[in-house]
C-alpha cells in the first residue's frame, strides 16, 4: 500500500514538473501572481510526499531520497525559469519581461534598475522615486519627491518639494505665465510671437585697478517673430525683426584693463536691430539647407558656444572677445547685411557660410543701425564654420567647432601708428564644449567643460594675438535648487608685439558666477572677477571685481 502511494505521489510530482515547464516557457509575460502560483505548484507536491512519508518509521531512508531528488528538480524548474528571464524579489521568485534589458517587479509597484539580458536572481526592486521629468500633479509632499529634488519644470510653481526656500516666488511665477499665455494666444491668432530680452549688470571693483568705483549697463531687446508657414502655409518660412535700447558704461575704463567687464556694455542708445528672413529646406537624403538673409549679427551663427551666454564677464559673452579688436565683428546689438548659408547633415554636421556687410562707421558710438545703404567705402566680412553636436554614451550632449574668418575693404587703423591703416586680415578660432557626466536619475544634474582657442596672426591691427579659455559648469548641485547651476571660467589674451608699444604682455580674467534659476523666464547671478595683470602691465594692481546681473527673456 505503501509503495503504491509513493507511486502515485512520485507520478503526481512529475506531472506537476511537467505542467511548470510547458507553462512557464509559454508565458514568458506573466504577472506577479501567475508566477507565484507556479512556485505552489512545485511546493504543493512536495508537501503532499512529504505528509504522506511521514505516516512510515521504516521508509525513512526510501523517503529522504526521494525528497532530496525532489528537492533538486524543483529547483531545476525555478532555475529554468531564471534563464528564461526570471529574478528574485524579496525572496520569492517571479517572472519579469526583459525585451529591452529592463525588468519589470510585480504589481506595477516601479520600474527595476537596467539589468543584463538575463535577469540578476539576487536584483531587488529598488524604492519607489519619481519618474523622469515628473512630479505629482498638484502639490509636491512634504518630503522630497525622491532622492533627487523633483524638476522645477513639472512642479507646480508652489510646489517645494520639502524645500521651504522654494515656496513661491510672490506672484512671478503668475505673471511670468499670464504674458507666456498672451504670446501664445497672438501667436495662434496670427502666427506673430513678440519677444522681449533684458540683460542688466552691476560691478564694483572694492580693490586693485587705477580707480575704485561702480558702474551699470543694460541691453534690452524687444521684436518679433513672424511664422509664414502658419500664417500663408510657406513651410519652414520664418521672418525676425527687433529693436534695441542700450545704456551704460563697463567698468573696464576705471579698472584700466582690457578685456570688457560686463556681458552688456556695448553702443548705447535707441538702434534698429534685427531684420532678417530665414527658408529651412528639407532634403530627400535627410540633410537641411537653412537659408537666411538680411540684416543680422556675425555671432549669431558664428564663433558662439551656448554656455558663453550664462558668463557675466564681456570677455567670453556670446564670443571670445578677441576676435572683435582683429575685425569688424558684430554681436547683439549691432546687425548689419549679410546672408548665411547652414547644410545640416543627418551625421550632427553643420556646415556654415556667411558673407556681411562691414560699414565702416560699423563700431562708432552713434552706430543706430538705421542707414540701410551701402556704399561704396564699406568692406565685406567672410565667414566659414564647421560644428558637429555629437552625442555620447547616451546622453552626453557635446558641441564642437572650427572656423575662419576674412575681411578686405574695410581699413583698421594700425596699432603701431594710428595715422595708417591696413584693409584686410584674417583670423582662426577652434572650441567646443562637452556635458562629460550626468545623473541617470535626474538629467539636470550634470557637468559641462568648454575650452577654446583663437588665433589672429594680424599683429599690426590685431590687439591680442593668441586668446585661450577654458571652464566648467556644474548644474543642478546645490540642494533644493535643482535647476541652477555654477559656472568656473577662466581666459587670457597674449597682445601683439605692436600693441603698447610692446609694454605689454597679457592679461587674464577668472570668473566664478552662480546661475540663481528664479523660474524659466528670469534669473538672478551673482558673479565674482579677479583680473590678473590688468592690460598687460605690472603697474597696475590686480582688480576684484563683485557684483551680477539679471536675465529677464520672453
Amino acid at each position: 500500500m505503501l509503495k503504491t502511494i509513493l507511486v502515485a505521489c512520485g507520478f503526481l510530482l512529475a506531472f506537476a514538473m511537467y505542467a511548470q515547464e510547458n507553462q512557464s516557457s509559454a508565458t514568458v509575460q506573466s504577472t506577479q501572481t501567475q508566477a507565484q502560483s507556479q512556485v505552489q505548484n512545485v511546493a504543493q507536491p512536495q508537501a503532499q510526499s512529504a505528509t504522506s512519508n511521514a505516516q512510515s518509521q521504516t521508509a525513512q531512508a526510501t523517503q529522504s531520497a526521494e525528497q532530496t531528488s525532489q528537492s533538486q528538480n524543483a529547483q531545476g524548474v525555478i532555475q529554468t525559469v531564471v534563464e528564461e528571464e526570471e529574478i528574485s524579489v524579496e525572496g520569492v521568485a517571479v517572472q519579469c519581461n526583459c525585451p529591452k534589458d529592463k525588468c519589470v517587479c510585480p504589481k506595477g509597484k516601479c520600474p527595476c534598475p537596467k539589468a543584463n539580458t538575463e535577469c540578476d536572481k539576487a536584483k531587488k526592486c529598488p524604492k519607489k522615486s519619481c519618474p523622469k521629468d515628473s512630479c505629482p500633479p498638484k502639490n509636491c509632499p512634504k518630503k522630497p519627491c525622491c532622492k533627487k529634488p523633483c524638476q522645477q519644470s513639472a512642479c507646480t510653481p508652489q510646489a517645494n518639494c520639502g524645500c521651504p526656500i522654494m515656496q513661491g516666488n510672490f506672484g512671478l511665477d503668475y505673471v511670468c505665465n499670464n504674458i507666456e499665455a498672451g504670446q501664445n494666444e497672438i501667436y495662434q491668432e496670427t502666427g506673430i510671437k513678440f519677444t522681449f530680452d533684458y540683460y542688466a549688470d552691476v560691478y564694483s571693483n572694492p580693490s586693485g585697478g587705477e580707480n575704485q568705483g561702480t558702474n551699470y549697463t543694460h541691453i534690452m531687446i524687444f521684436g518679433a517673430n513672424v511664422d509664414f508657414e502658419k500664417i500663408i502655409g510657406l513651410k519652414g518660412a520664418s521672418m525676425r525683426i527687433s529693436g534695441a535700447y542700450n545704456t551704460g558704461k563697463d567698468l573696464s575704463g576705471k579698472i584700466g584693463n582690457f578685456f570688457t567687464i560686463s556681458e552688456s556694455a556695448v553702443t548705447g542708445g535707441w538702434m534698429f536691430y534685427e531684420l532678417y528672413y530665414s527658408q529651412k529646406l528639407e532634403l530627400p537624403w535627410d540633410d537641411v539647407l537653412v537659408i537666411t538673409a538680411g540684416r543680422m549679427s556675425m555671432a549669431d551663427s558664428f564663433a558662439s558656444l551656448p554656455v558663453f551666454g550664462y558668463l557675466g564677464s564681456g570677455a567670453m559673452d556670446s564670443t571670445a572677445e578677441s576676435i572683435f579688436f582683429a575685425s569688424p565683428f558684430t554681436s547683439s546689438t549691432i546687425a548689419t547685411w549679410g546672408v548665411v548659408a547652414d547644410y545640416q547633415t543627418a551625421n550632427d554636421l553643420t556646415f556654415s557660410y556667411g558673407l556681411f556687410q562691414v560699414p565702416p562707421n560699423v563700431n562708432a558710438s552713434d552706430w543706430r543701425g538705421t542707414d540701410f545703404g551701402i556704399g561704396s567705402d564699406d568692406g565685406y566680412m567672410m565667414l566659414m564654420q564647421v560644428k558637429w553636436n555629437p552625442t555620447f554614451a547616451g546622453n552626453l550632449q557635446g558641441e564642437y567647432m572650427v572656423g575662419g574668418y576674412f575681411f578686405d575693404g574695410y581699413d583698421m587703423a594700425r596699432l603701431s601708428n594710428s595715422a595708417s591703416f591696413k584693409d584686410e586680415g584674417f583670423g582662426f578660432y577652434i572650441q567646443g564644449q562637452q556635458m562629460v557626466w550626468v545623473d541617470e536619475n535626474d538629467p539636470n544634474r550634470n557637468i559641462t567643460v568648454w575650452a577654446g582657442l583663437q588665433y589672429s596672426p594680424t599683429k599690426t591691427i590685431s590687439a591680442i594675438t593668441y586668446q585661450p579659455y577654458a571652464g566648467v559648469q556644474f548644474s543642478g548641485f546645490v540642494p533644493c535648487r535643482p535647476n541652477d547651476s555654477i559656472f568656473l571660467s577662466w581666459t587670457t589674451g597674449f597682445f601683439s608685439s605692436d600693441y603698447n608699444n610692446n609694454q605689454s604682455n597679457c592679461e587674464t580674467i577668472f570668473e566664478l558666477n552662480y546661475l540663481f534659476q528664479v523660474n524659466q523666464y528670469v534669473s538672478l547671478q551673482p558673479v565674482m572677477q579677479y583680473v590678473l595683470n590688468p592690460n598687460g602691465q605690472s603697474n597696475i594692481d590686480n582688480a576684484v571685481v563683485l557684483g551680477g546681473q539679471i536675465m529677464v527673456s520672453f
